[in-house]
């Protein structure tokens, strides 16, 4: 599980910051649901 979620965060993050791009969003804040990912991804790296 921890590489599925890996790879899965590693393929949606650029989705994700060009999105924010798109709608002025601040650098790093994604949906909220999405912040949970970011923290499980980060998580998983240590």
């Amino acid at each position: 599980m921890n590489d599925s979620a890996r790879m899965a965060w590693e393929k949606v993050k650029p989705m994700l910051e060009h999105a924010g791009k798109q709608s002025q969003r601040k650098p790093g804040k994604y949906i909220p649901a999405y912040q949970w990912f970011e923290y499980l991804y980060n998580e998983l790296q240590k």
